[in-house]
């Protein structure tokens, strides 16, 4: 008499998965955001440029929100474009409420230096990241 051939394990193997019991599962866009938070993939510093440019706003305020915007983070370094020199001054001086703030945001300290630019060419408003994903 001959065995239960393949498609008999198959059958067999799919019966043992029924009976196990479930096992935890995690989405694929959590694991992806865990992997992409940690820092250490090549991705990370444009995974969180990306959620730092979509919550700018919550994090400094309407006020320099509306004057600046996130250009680069990378290897802690933030550039941030402003719009004008005058404030671009005023934010210098509030350059470590910034950090804190910033670090806050990620729970963990990512940003230990910010440069601020007034040359926009590498900005991308919000919107238009908010836009892409949607």
């Amino acid at each position: 008499m001959r065995g239960p051939g393949f498609h008999g394990r198959l059958q067999e193997m799919s019966s043992d998965k029924k009976q196990r019991p479930d096992s935890q599962l995690t989405d694929l866009s959590s694991v992806l955001q865990s992997l992409l938070a940690n820092g250490k993939s090549p991705l990370s510093d444009q995974f969180l440029k990306f959620k730092l440019v979509k919550s700018w706003k919550k994090i400094v305020g309407q006020t320099a929100a509306e004057t600046s915007l996130p250009v680069s983070l990378k290897f802690s370094r933030l550039i941030v474009w402003v719009n004008s020199s005058a404030r671009l001054q005023e934010l210098r001086f509030m350059e470590e409420e910034l950090k804190r703030r910033i670090n806050r945001f990620f729970g963990s300290e990512r940003v230990t230096e910010i440069r601020f630019t007034l040359e926009r060419r590498r900005a991308t408003s919000a919107d238009e990241v908010t836009g892409n994903f949607r």
